[in-house]
């Protein structure tokens, strides 16, 4: 029962970030052509706007990473497949793999966490990082929970 409710926010989750995603690319498109245009025929164009392109071209990478967390497409090792492994130590690789995984994003999450209060201790913010503070942690949280509940997943295949 819990095991299907952490399942079914792991898709809530993931279908909020595919939306993210799609919107921040259309966003991208618009803008990215909106100041092409402004510049070609107006010979001027929105200041602010190159540093804003910027951070959304890599919030659009974070939470496209998460999205790939989500299908756990990275981290596979698909040579234990074409090797024709045994099924039951392909489970036990699989869950050797997962840890690392969860491990990894753990370490990235907290070094992230870290990383912020780092940021704003020392009042070293510069080119309005604020904005990719406020989804780093989120990611991060996020392609965890993606990788934890991966665990979930593979005990009901």
């Amino acid at each position: 029962m819990l095991k299907q409710k952490i399942i079914k926010i792991d898709n809530l989750i993931l279908s909020v970030e595919r939306k993210i995603v799609i919107f921040s690319v259309i966003l991208m498109l618009f803008l990215s052509s909106l100041q092409i245009f402004l510049r070609i025929f107006f010979h001027s164009g929105i200041i602010w706007l190159d540093t804003f392109l910027r951070h959304l071209v890599m919030i659009t990478a974070l939470f496209s990473s998460s999205i790939v967390s989500y299908y756990s497409s990275h981290f596979r090792i698909e040579i234990f497949e074409k090797l024709g492994i045994k099924k039951e130590t392909k489970k036990y690789l699989d869950t050797i793999a997962n840890v690392i995984n969860v491990s990894a994003v753990f370490i990235i999450l907290i070094a992230t966490i870290n990383f912020i209060k780092m940021e704003f201790e020392l009042k070293s913010l510069k080119l309005e990082p604020e904005i990719m503070n406020i989804f780093l942690v989120p990611i991060f949280f996020n392609m965890l929970f993606h990788t934890l509940t991966s665990f979930f997943k593979e005990e009901l295949k």
